[in-house]
């Protein structure tokens, strides 16, 4: 029966599917897939109903398709309308990457894990990672060895769209690893990132099992517009940045300006270092430059004095 084959959360549709079944009529929907001793996928079922001869009964076709193209347009749509959202309320990156990597799990039914390494300000040096909110990690993982930063800038640069059938657990970091275990995941593949100017910026691992993620060429088009939505995002916040510097700085000179100053008082304050401090006019600055000089040549003619006195007593 219908009720055997899908998943019971499918109990308002499958009444719909009857009713179709009854009326001759076709039907074509995403229904969860019931799989023996696992958890129930996602698949495209077109539903054909057959009328025996003589009227002894009906019959059903059904053809199932394990991958959905309207579910994963409806996950990307959804994506790229979080991101946009993000961007308009100035959200940091890390957020923006956090909802990629929720969406990238929502396509595969939660049957997946995927993290994002991403390089800050196009800086080899610095690199961070980001995994979906639901594991806990709030902010980036930030690497600081640098034997880490070089391993993993070395699969950023030699990453390619590709599937592994092994997991080196060595070299996962510790979030990760428990993660990846309680789920019981094999196998993983690399999805390099790329800037507007083809830079390499990152790189997106999904970890995943033996079923789902196996046809990794269904979802070419699909990781390619995330990479497309990646990139946009992590352009904005170079932007951002590169603002926020011209705000709060000296264009000519790079030391913070006024505001810049006065913002990194207001941090000292955040953090309770409290002192006094004396603000200048540019007036007054030159006044005590000139006095400093004057106080440092008579300090030299002092000291002069004093050693030819000392020479000549000698």
């Amino acid at each position: 029966s219908f009720e055997t084959l899908f998943s019971n959360e499918n109990s308002s549709v499958l009444k719909q599917v009857e009713e179709n079944i009854h009326k001759g009529e076709l039907f074509k929907e995403d229904l969860l897939l019931n799989i023996f001793l696992d958890t129930p996928i996602l698949v495209d079922v077109t539903i054909i109903p057959l009328q025996l001869e003589k009227g002894e009964g009906l019959l059903s076709l059904l053809i199932i398709n394990e991958f959905s193209h309207n579910h994963l347009e409806q996950i990307l749509h959804h994506i790229e309308e979080q991101i946009y959202k993000a961007i308009e309320h100035e959200s940091t990156l890390v957020k923006k990457l956090q909802i990629v990597c929720e969406g990238i799990e929502e396509l595969l039914n939660g049957r997946t894990v995927s993290k994002i390494y991403i390089r800050e300000n196009n800086n080899h040096k610095q690199l961070q990672m980001v995994m979906a909110q639901k594991y806990g990690l709030e902010e980036p993982y930030i690497f600081r060895r640098r034997a880490d930063i070089q391993y993993l800038n070395n699969l950023i640069d030699q990453a390619e769209l590709n599937m592994y059938e092994n997991i080196d657990y060595h070299r996962l970091d510790e979030c990760t690893r428990k993660v990846i275990e309680e789920k019981g995941l094999t196998k993983y593949c690399t999805v390099p990132i790329e800037n507007h100017v083809n830079n390499r910026i990152g790189m997106i691992v999904i970890y995943f099992d033996s079923i789902v993620f196996d046809h990794l060429e269904r979802y070419k088009a699909f990781l390619h517009k995330i990479n497309n939505l990646i990139s946009l995002a992590y352009i904005y916040d170079q932007k951002l940045r590169e603002i926020s510097f011209l705000a709060y700085n000296d264009v000519s000179t790079g030391i913070p300006n006024r505001l810049g100053f006065m913002e990194s008082l207001k941090e000292l304050e955040q953090k309770q270092i409290y002192g006094l401090i004396h603000i200048i006019e540019p007036s007054e600055f030159a006044e005590k430059v000139e006095n400093a000089a004057n106080e440092r040549r008579g300090f030299h003619r002092s000291f002069f004095k004093l050693k030819n006195y000392c020479l000549h007593s000698s």
